[in-house]
């Protein structure tokens, strides 16, 4: 009997975490939607992503959000709110990515300690 692998998408790991892709220098924090380029670290099919973030800021109210490139539903919002000041949060989200591989992201303006950003794999 032959193994075919049966119809669907394929998880590809990305490995440790080495370093982080994005840090805090590459986010704009002004409250507004911008569009960030995964183009060194994924394949062009790529369905969705998982990303890991992890962020502190030193003002409770504060938040960040991921999602799909052009997707202006708020449903569709990946993210997190600061509810405690100097708290460190780590999460990970799986974003739908179109090949375009954009995603886009939303900072609130504040003073942040550090935002990290990092591509665990995606599924294609």
């Amino acid at each position: 009997m032959f193994f075919s692998r049966p119809a669907g998408m394929r998880y590809v790991d990305n490995g440790d975490v080495a370093d982080w892709d994005f840090t805090v220098g590459d986010f704009t924090k002004d409250d507004a939607w911008h569009t960030l380029n995964l183009n060194d670290y994924l394949p062009a099919n790529v369905k969705l992503v998982k990303v890991r973030l992890n962020f502190v800021c030193d003002t409770a109210g504060k938040y960040i959000y991921l999602h799909e490139c052009g997707n202006v539903n708020p449903c569709n919002d990946y993210g997190d709110d600061i509810y405690v000041a100097d708290r460190p949060l780590d999460r990970y989200y799986t974003i739908p990515c179109k090949s375009n591989r954009l995603i886009e992201y939303l900072v609130a303006a504040g003073n942040y300690a550090y935002i990290n950003l990092f591509i665990c794999g995606c599924w294609i």
